[in-house]
């Protein structure tokens, strides 16, 4: 199931809460000509319609959208939420303390609390009193991609066992459980 900007509307699976306002902007856009514009003037939530039909949510399925910040937003950052009816799951934070474009990555079986055995929608929610950010191709896979993945400093808590260690200037995945990725690892870094 995914959801981007190719026609000029917001899609009707995408709906913003009171005290915001999605849109589409050409002001930023990474994988098409445009993208969504979220703005919130107070804690706000996005919600992403999932058809249960059509895209199936396990423990391996994964989530993933691109977040541009026009300004760092430092603090607990964006929530993520999936859950079914009225009922919230599971959840997960975003770092949010960074500008630009960061492609946001996560399994929801990595997700703190219990995963509905149906989940009909996640929730971004605000991660600060006001602000903005920008959205694009924002993806639920039932199945995540083969091979190994990194956690990222956006999303440190899935994708493990890769935990993630600071040298340098650079952020480098380090496999705990894998001695033949972390072999590889270590040749790159070469």
């Amino acid at each position: 199931m995914d959801y981007a900007c190719e026609d000029g509307t917001v899609p009707t699976g995408l709906h913003a809460s009171t005290g915001s306002r999605l849109g589409i902007s050409e002001r930023q856009a990474i994988t098409s000509d445009q993208a969504f514009r979220w703005a919130w003037q107070q804690t706000a939530t996005l919600t992403v319609d999932i058809d249960p039909d059509t895209t199936s949510v396990g423990a391996d399925s994964v989530g993933e959208f691109w977040l541009y910040c026009i300004n760092p937003m430092p603090g607990p950052g964006m929530k993520l939420i999936a859950g079914h009816g009225n009922e919230p799951g599971c959840r997960g934070t975003v770092n949010t303390d960074f500008r630009g474009w960061r492609l946001i990555r996560f399994r929801f079986g990595d997700m703190a609390g219990e995963l509905p055995s149906q989940v009909t929608w996640l929730r971004l929610r605000s991660p600060s009193a006001a602000g903005a950010v920008f959205l694009d191709k924002i993806s639920i896979q039932s199945e995540g991609p083969s091979g190994p993945q990194f956690a990222s400093r956006q999303v440190p808590w899935s994708f493990l066992p890769f935990r993630l260690r600071r040298m340098d200037a650079t952020t480098v995945a380090e496999p705990t459980r894998e001695p033949a990725l972390l072999e590889g690892v270590r040749a790159l870094k070469r």
